[in-house]
């Protein structure tokens, strides 16, 4: 059983000797700001305790032209961005941490990261309990946590209610409630990044907005993403998509991506001819086996054929993007239990990048026990493919079903003593972990 109250207990006396350690040394600095930042963690891999930073009112000029306010609030920009000493005591704890998250199921690691998020607010607000009275900080002292999935939201837990207003109330977005819709989308439009749940709420009465949006040099590229999300196919949406990937660019780019998210894939195959266009062309064929492809509320389904289509082209050049855009250890497709068919034909796929590709994506055990009794079996053959890094790779993906291929670790160890070292070398390490 995990004790969560010594590692509480253990995150609030090391940042404590920390930030005594910070006021020891600088006798004459005024902070106003102390925040945990780089929270990172990994479903079914490590919880990261994350760095804690504090700033003065001493250190928060920044180079002209700079946003200040932003910077001011921005951990990852401060004077000093990480107090805890590199050789903490808490990496023990945060090992012990991922080995209790790692222990069981996807839902076990859940609740567990759940209950590591209670233990960070509640250390937070205990070190504002202790140093919002010291001598050194200023009156309007704050503690939070810092993390982009979150924002403001669990900043305004952290912080009393009266500091949040005057310190994060003007970072906020506007409240536009009065205006009309098209007023509304005026103001979405200008900052698509901040607002793309909104655009997308809008639906298609945003597009002619986004159409128009297309050709504005620094965020056309937002649009072209926001017009895939959308997913409405109209004759507007096409031809203006295929116009801006019939140029290089970031809005070329996204667009490119976006006419095969949309189902206009064979365009693209038209750009290929063009040396200019070739790299975006292969990127938006490539699409529907990437990360954006899963994304979206109505995901593709997992397609190998474009990656053979073009593989069978013979062309050195397509060849070499196909394999750079599928490495190993690229943003793909989490493929759903309506894709196991396709992805086991990847695995058998004559060309190494399409079983690369299958491989990795292929160690998603929230897929459930009913696909894994299809597709482990089905994995455990590439344990002795000709390829090494396709061994190695297959290796990992049954690893990754932890409990559920442990009726394959003996054939799994048997790779101890592959022919390759780096395969020998991961086979040694997964039953190490």
């Amino acid at each position: 059983m995990f004790d969560w109250t010594a590692f509480e207990t253990a995150i609030v006396e090391a940042s404590q000797a920390a930030i005594d350690k910070w006021f020891a040394k600088y006798p004459k600095q005024h902070p106003y700001a102390i925040a945990f930042h780089e929270l990172y963690c990994e479903l079914d891999g490590p919880i990261v305790i994350p760095s804690l930073g504090i700033n003065s009112i001493e250190k928060q000029k920044y180079g002209e032209g700079t946003d200040q306010e932003n910077y001011k609030w921005s951990p990852g920009d401060w004077h000093w961005t990480s107090i805890l000493p590199e050789r903490s005591p808490l990496a023990k704890l945060e090992k012990s941490l991922t080995v209790e998250a790692c222990g069981g199921s996807q839902a076990h690691w859940n609740k567990t990261k759940k209950h590591f998020d209670k233990v960070l607010l509640s250390v937070t607000k205990q070190l504002y309990q202790k140093y919002s009275k010291h001598p050194q900080v200023t009156d309007d002292f704050v503690v939070y946590i810092d993390d982009d999935e979150y924002g403001l939201d669990l900043i305004k837990r952290c912080v009393p209610a009266r500091l949040y207003k005057k310190h994060f109330d003007g970072l906020d977005k506007p409240n536009l409630s009065k205006l009309s819709s098209e007023e509304r989308l005026a103001v979405y439009i200008k900052d698509i990044w901040s607002y793309e749940k909104e655009i997308l709420a809008m639906g298609a009465n945003a597009i002619p907005a986004l159409i128009k949006k297309l050709d504005d040099p620094q965020d056309g590229w937002a649009a072209a993403g926001t017009l895939a999300e959308i997913g409405q196919p109209t004759e507007a949406v096409i031809s203006a998509l295929r116009k801006h990937a019939r140029t290089k660019g970031g809005t070329g780019e996204l667009s490119a991506n976006a006419l095969h998210l949309l189902g206009d894939v064979e365009f693209l195959y038209g750009l290929l001819h063009s040396e200019e266009l070739l790299h975006q062309a292969v990127d938006g064929i490539l699409q529907g086996l990437k990360v954006g492809a899963s994304d979206r509320k109505v995901q593709l389904p997992l397609d190998y054929s474009h990656a053979e289509r073009l593989l069978a082209m013979n062309s050195p050049a397509i060849e070499a993007r196909v394999i750079e855009e599928l490495k190993p250890g690229g943003s793909f497709i989490d493929p759903k239990p309506s894709d196991i068919s396709e992805l086991i034909r990847g695995l058998n796929s004559a060309h190494v990048v399409i079983r690369q590709h299958a491989a990795c994506i292929a160690g998603d055990r929230a897929l459930g026990k009913a696909v894994s009794k299809t597709l482990l079996p089905a994995l455990v053959e590439k344990l002795t493919d000709p390829v090494p890094n396709v061994r190695r790779l297959a290796l990992l993906a049954l690893s990754y079903w932890k409990s559920d291929a442990a009726p394959y670790h003996a054939e799994m160890k048997k790779l101890q003593k592959d022919k390759d070292a780096q395969v020998r070398e991961y086979a040694y390490a997964v039953f190490d972990r």
